[in-house]
């Protein structure tokens, strides 16, 4: 489902002839239509076209307000909606209808309905005003277009676009769903552009939709969010600039190089954290991707002799230093991700201080299917009686038996023989368990 969103604009400082007429706007949807409401405090009196604050006075306590119902029952499928400095509501709606309420008049008027793709969630999907709007009268509108996300700047020339500024195209799959698009300014002009993971989450059960197998891509998010040369599954930050194109600011997570890495088999991100669950600032457990124990139960599955690419990012507070370690293997290591040569190669752990990130490269090629482990390696860990056990499962491969000619692929067609990486740390007492675990995938042999 496409969810219509509420921006808040809580930090907009707009014109005290706004502010008592309009104080905070909540969009809510009611089947094929729709509310626009406004809060105004309840001692303050209904707004009218002429009422205007006389006197600034401090923010009432929120539990004081009341909504006005502004419009109702007249937008088909709204996503989005944008303020102006001068209190002007901008709507859009799936469909391709850009509106505009007006406080002055209390009346929605219709701008324009843009040539959309709206298959499935697709359409138009997101808006925002440029910073300077009251200036520049620069609109900022997400689409669909054929096949593309389409991000595009026009300006508004009373109440009609013009001179469209196309500054990105994301090419996506046909299908549903995960569209997202919604956009939103920070205070210094960047801006936030989201696109989902174009899959649907409805085919995979009770897991999440990163299945490879063969004629199943939409419900491969690994395609598109896990992949870090695909916009989709991502939020963007830019700078838009005056001439229509944008800039990257700097500071971005995945600062991969402009050629890209060569493709690999697997790619996955890791985020090393811990959970500190009494509150004494000190991590109880330790995790990767959030979930304790998770992968115990639901392994990961990769083939062996798949080249697998591994994001690693260390989010862990409290403890200074966390580390990736491991066993009977060695990888490559790209410091911060930012070289496409390894800063280190063949080594078998690797340490990162908090918010540190790389990316780790190996291959299981030649090894035999069986049991393979990775851990947390730093002394305080062992120290409390931190070591693995032959009966907790973390991360599987699938092993295809060393496959090399017809005869011996329908042998392993028959054989689904296990190859595992044990992702985990048991210590004592069970109150201090420490586990490393990743994405979990679901690929059949």
């Amino acid at each position: 489902m496409h969810t219509p969103r509420m921006r808040s604009f809580s930090s907009i400082a707009m014109p005290r002839s706004a502010e008592s007429s309009l104080v905070r706007l909540v969009f809510v949807s009611v089947l094929a239509g729709g509310f626009l409401t406004s809060c105004r405090s309840a001692t303050q009196p209904a707004p009218s076209p002429s009422s205007a604050a006389t006197a600034t006075a401090p923010a009432p306590d929120p539990s004081r307000f009341q909504q006005d119902v502004l419009l109702e029952g007249v937008f088909d499928e709204p996503t989005e909606l944008a303020v102006a400095y001068d209190g002007r509501v901008f709507v859009i709606e799936r469909h391709g209808t850009l509106s505009v309420y007006d406080p002055r008049t209390h009346a929605q008027r219709v701008i324009t309905k843009l040539a959309v793709n709206d298959e499935a969630e697709n359409g138009l999907i997101g808006i925002a005003l440029d910073p300077a709007f009251l200036r520049n009268h620069w609109i900022y509108l997400n689409r669909t277009v054929g096949w593309n996300h389409r991000l595009a700047r026009f300006t508004l020339d009373g109440d009609s676009l013009r001179d469209e500024r196309v500054l990105l195209e994301v090419k996506i799959d046909r299908g549903c769903c995960h569209t997202g698009g919604s956009l939103a300014f920070n205070r210094v002009g960047e801006l936030f552009v989201s696109y989902g993971d174009n899959s649907n989450p409805f085919t995979a059960g009770d897991y999440a939709p990163i299945d490879p197998t063969p004629g199943k891509f939409l419900a491969d998010a690994l395609r598109s969010s896990a992949n870090t040369q695909d916009l989709r599954g991502k939020i963007l930050r830019i700078r838009p600039i005056q001439n229509g194109t944008y800039a990257i600011p700097d500071g971005n997570l995945f600062a991969d190089p402009k050629e890209g890495r060569p493709p690999v088999d697997r790619e996955m991100v890791m985020v090393m954290n811990g959970i500190d669950i009494d509150f004494d600032d000190a991590n109880d457990f330790y995790a990767v991707n959030g979930i304790p124990f998770h992968y115990q139960n639901h392994p990961i599955q990769i083939r062996v002799g798949e080249k697998v690419r591994i994001y690693l990012v260390n989010i862990l507070e409290f403890d200074l230093i966390n580390s990736f370690h491991l066993h009977a293997n060695f990888f490559d290591y790209y410091d911060h991700g930012t070289t496409l040569e390894p800063t280190s190669r063949t080594i078998d752990t690797v340490m990162q201080c908090q918010a540190q990130r790389g990316i780790l490269e190996f291959s299981f090629a030649g090894f035999e299917p069986g049991l393979y482990m990775f851990h947390a390696h730093q002394s305080e860990f062992p120290e409390l009686g931190c070591t693995a056990g032959s009966d907790v499962v973390g991360m599987q491969l699938l092993g295809e038996l060393a496959v090399r000619d017809a005869d011996t692929v329908a042998a392993a067609a028959k054989h689904h023989v296990d190859l595992c990486l044990l992702g985990f740390c048991h210590a004592s007492p069970p109150s201090h368990t420490t586990l490393m675990s990743c994405a979990q995938g679901s690929t059949q042999v």
